[in-house]
């Protein structure tokens, strides 16, 4: 919760014990703590703004000041008699629960200030490939279109907006109402939430220019699910692409209003072929058109923003989940892309692995069990289980040749224990109630996943020699790095 928030609800809390507790002893204190509620409700609303779920303390803080009032110009106190007491007691019990709960499961929540001593500034483009067809849409002249957020070291003046940690809330708000049935307004908190970058800033002249990274996101996912990450490093000298890929994220609005929810046309979960297809016929054409596009940037910024300053023989990409295939993909298929990442993504993709990657790749995976190739299950247990002989034959058998193809040129393997998949983006951050269950909370592992792409990148863009990947052993103790010669 934000300061005004604590402050707010603090006070009211002990107004209402106050006037349970000590009868009509305290009936100018009463009044005077219940106005100054009444200033901090005014406060809040002026400096942290509205949100629905600090609603019950308005509704409490008015009852308060009502009541206490009432107290003052009666000469009898009305909670006399046990039960009333009582009754009045677990009701205000219940209420302060539910006042203190809501702001608390849904926070307005901060991204970790990034480490770097670069600030950072964004600007978002729309680009459209008019050599390619959008196959996810009925219109045959529909062309795909892409909406990519771009950020950058930037020397800010002050008198920049702040980019909200969502762009397009209310595209995110129909989204999630029209796939998952949750109510719109639900989301309406999270217009207060904002990252720490600077609209439109000028860029950081601090040096010549900057090595480029694409972002992908996971399925379905959005250009803003690992904003934390991006942030930390660009704040150590990157530029960053962040792509919305587009009928595959949750939601994607264009310029012109235009809402883009996830494609009803997908694949069944283990028609293993078709994400194959997936990833090779749409995300990696997708990965490559948009470098075609910052090459242009390089000379001509329509922001006035990034020409000159990006770096194009210094080019990676990462992603999480479907996104991390993608990013595998493409620097099989884009010798422009120097080196990659993949963020716990099972290895989609038609692209053939069999002689490796020349580019250095990292997989970054959560840990888990190691299985026995003897433990094969039979035909029975496989349909206990509902899989068929084919699914296990793809995750059990294809999949871990896929990995080990991947990185037999000298790629590495980093092993996170005490997280999941979700770990790596920042799902965790918008409620405790996501990872109340975790052994690692959110910003620490946030902190060893920054720590080691940062590292990673800095080794093979910025050629620097001192990284955790030259180190003998990790200093985490959940992690455990495995370079494939």
């Amino acid at each position: 919760m934000r300061i005004f928030e604590i402050l707010l609800l603090s006070l009211n809390v002990l107004t209402l014990v106050i006037l349970l507790w000590k009868r009509g002893k305290a009936k100018k204190l009463l009044v005077a703590l219940s106005g100054v509620a009444l200033i901090l409700l005014v406060l809040q609303f002026a400096v942290e703004h509205f949100r629905w779920q600090i609603v019950p303390a308005y509704v409490l803080t008015f009852l308060l000041l009502l009541w206490s009032a009432m107290q003052l110009r009666s000469h009898t106190y009305r909670l006399r008699h046990r039960a009333l007491k009582v009754t009045a007691a677990i009701f205000g019990a219940l209420y302060v629960v539910i006042t203190v709960g809501l702001p608390v499961l849904l926070p307005v929540f901060e991204t970790a200030k990034p480490s770097g001593p670069y600030a950072i500034g964004t600007a978002t483009y729309h680009w459209i490939d008019v050599k390619r067809e959008e196959k996810l849409t009925k219109d045959p002249v529909d062309k795909r279109q892409l909406m990519v957020q771009i950020w950058y070291p930037a020397e800010t003046s002050g008198d920049e907006k702040i980019a909200p940690y969502i762009p397009d809330l209310s595209g995110l708000k129909m989204a999630v109402q029209q796939k998952y049935g949750v109510p719109g307004f639900f989301l309406d908190y999270l217009r207060n939430v904002n990252t720490h970058a600077s609209i439109k800033a000028k860029i950081s002249n601090a040096q010549q220019n900057y090595p480029l990274l694409l972002f992908a996101h996971g399925f379905p996912g959005t250009r803003y699910t690992n904003t934390s990450q991006v942030e930390e490093l660009v704040s150590h000298g990157y530029i960053v692409a962040c792509i919305d890929y587009t009928y595959h994220s949750i939601e994607t609005v264009f310029p012109d209003g235009k809402l883009v929810l996830l494609s009803d046309n997908l694949p069944e979960m283990n028609d293993w072929d078709s994400w194959d297809q997936i990833v090779t016929d749409t995300w990696v054409p997708d990965s490559k058109f948009v470098l075609d596009q910052i090459e242009q940037l390089n000379t001509k910024d329509p922001n006035g923003i990034l020409k000159g300053k990006i770096n194009l023989k210094s080019v990676g990409m990462f992603g999480h989940s479907f996104g991390g295939a993608a990013a595998a993909q493409t620097l099989l298929a884009d010798p422009r892309f120097k080196a990659g990442m993949n963020m716990d993504g099972t290895l989609f993709g038609k692209g053939d692995l069999k002689d490796g990657l020349k580019q250095p790749f990292l997989m970054m995976n959560v840990k888990t069990p190691e299985v026995n190739s003897a433990d094969e299950p039979n035909e029975e247990e496989l349909l206990r289980i509902g899989m068929t002989r084919e699914d296990y034959d793809f995750i059990a058998k294809e999949i871990p040749m896929r990995k080990n193809n991947l990185l037999k040129n000298g790629g590495y393997s980093v092993m996170i224990d005490k997280i999941d998949h979700l770990s790596f983006t920042d799902l965790y951050l918008l409620s405790p109630f996501f990872s109340w269950n975790h052994q690692m909370p959110p910003r620490q592992a946030h902190s060893i996943i920054n720590d080691y792409t940062l590292a990673f990148f800095d080794k093979h863009l910025k050629g620097k020699t001192d990284t955790l990947f030259d180190r003998p052993s990790s200093p985490y103790p959940e992690v455990k790095v495995i370079f494939q010669e």
